[in-house]
């Protein structure tokens, strides 16, 4: 049993009746989307912007550090239930939820191919959008192939 707090232009933001982490909140689409990229445009938008909203929420529903914003989209990315949601989820140091990031290094060869797959991907995106997706007027992406120097953290 989920628990409804609010909606808003077809988003609501609900608490589950299993979360990962105690005061954690879903913000889903009132009209089911299976994962993200067939979700319109508007929705996703808001989605996000209720995302941002209902982390007050999680802070104030626990005694949280900081916040994961999560969207498992596919069952590879451990989508269980076939319905798009973004779980804010309450964390705290040693939390044990192991829902961290170790990035692996990547060579010049890869992001260079990578870097000329997505420009291509996104300049055929901007020109079909409408067709894939139910948008409102949308103006086209703009792609800009630069080369990023690598900097010390």
């Amino acid at each position: 049993m989920t628990l409804a707090l609010f909606d808003e232009g077809g988003v609501e933001v609900v608490l589950p009746d299993s979360v990962f982490a105690k005061g954690e909140v879903l913000v889903q689409p009132k009209n089911k989307s299976v994962v993200l990229e067939e979700t319109p445009d508007d929705v996703v938008g808001r989605l996000f912007a209720l995302a941002g909203k209902a982390v007050p929420l999680a802070f104030s529903l626990s005694n949280a550090q900081g916040v994961s914003v999560l969207i498992q989209n596919g069952t590879p990315a451990g989508q269980v239930v076939p319905n798009v949601n973004v779980h804010v989820i309450p964390r705290t140091e040693n939390d044990g939820l192991g829902l961290t990031w170790n990035p692996r290094p990547s060579t010049e060869e890869h992001l260079a191919e990578a870097q000329k797959k997505i420009v291509n991907s996104l300049s055929g995106l901007s020109k079909s959008a409408g067709e894939k997706r139910e948008t409102k007027e949308q103006e086209p992406i703009k792609v800009v192939e630069k080369k990023v120097e690598k900097t010390s953290e």
